[in-house]
Formats: structure tokens, sequence, C-alpha cells
């Protein structure tokens, strides 16, 4: 597993190391001292910073809402449907390498994204009784409905809007030996 572009110190490190999850590991332990080039904002607290309508014009059209960004648009998300017809399959198989899904998870799962997105439904009200801290609504600004499918744009913004809102700092240990 050599990737090119990368720094010849990453391509040592995949090369050298012992199985697959362990050069992971510390590909990503060491990217700090690799000093590979970002080129996007941190995204872990991004959930809830700006509004669904935001996050749908900047996906749209990045430099209408932030004049320098570099980010292209992704105006086809919102024409795009969601293709859920393998994600109980994709589920199962990432259980088998360690993904903490249940079985109820992965059973629920086709119903479960089409809920999301359908506010006032009884789906809707059984997603959030398995997921109290879930978030149902129209995402890419489109009329809900019980019949609306989810499209793609509704799926990156309804993730986007989860980043970092399930972490609890208050039980953050600010003086913990990982800090950078």
């Amino acid at each position: 597993m050599v990737i090119t572009r990368w720094p010849r110190k990453a391509c040592t490190i995949i090369r050298s190391s012992g199985d697959r999850s362990a050069r992971v590991r510390i590909l990503l332990a060491s990217a700090a001292s690799i000093r590979m080039p970002g080129t996007g904002p941190d995204l872990a607290r991004v959930g809830g910073k700006y509004s669904d309508a935001w996050h749908v014009e900047h996906m749209r059209d990045p430099r209408s809402v932030v004049p320098a960004s570099i980010m292209p648009g992704y105006p086809f998300l919102d024409q795009t449907l969601l293709d859920t017809s393998n994600i109980s399959r994709r589920m199962k198989t990432l259980q088998t390498i360690g993904v903490p899904y249940t079985e109820e998870m992965i059973a629920n799962a086709d119903k479960d994204v089409v809920a999301q997105i359908s506010p006032d439904t009884k789906e809707a009200k059984a997603l959030l009784a398995r997921y109290p801290k879930a978030q149902v609504r129209k995402f890419d600004g489109q009329a809900a409905g019980e019949n609306v499918p989810p499209t793609e744009l509704d799926a990156v913004i309804a993730y986007l809007q989860m980043l970092g809102t399930l972490v609890d700092f208050t039980k953050f240990d600010a003086s913990g030996p990982n800090l950078r």
C-alpha cells in the first residue's frame, strides 16, 4: 500500500509496519510529524454552528457565503436521490470489522434514513425513541413530506450538523496526556 503523492516518510511507515490496522494507527498518529498539508477547515465541531440554509448555499456555491473559499461547488447534490438500497448490507459489513452496530440498528437502517427527513411521522418518532439526540427535519431546504425521498444533500448536511454534537465537553480533561 503505497500512495505516491504522500511524503516519503509516510510511504516508509506504511511499507515497514506490521498488519494493516497497525500501519493505519501509526500513520494517523504520526500525521502531524509528517506535516501533511491540510486543504480545508477542521469540521470536528461544525454541528449546529451554521444553519441548514447556510450549508445548502455553501454546498451549492461556496464562494457565495465564504468569498475566499477554494472548495468546489456541489450543486448536483440536492438533485441526486440518496441510494439507500444497500445500506443494511454496508452496515453488516462494517459490523464484521468492528463497528458496534447492533442487529436492531441494521434492521431499521432503511426506515431510519427516510424517517430522519420526515418530521411529524410515526417513523420519525420511532427514530427519536431509539436515538434521542438525532436531528429530524428536511435538511436540504426542500419541502418535507411522508413520501419525499432523501437527497445526497440531506445526507451531507445531516452528517455535518451532527459533527461534534455528541461529545460531552463537560467531561473533557484538558490536562490529558494526548493533547498537542
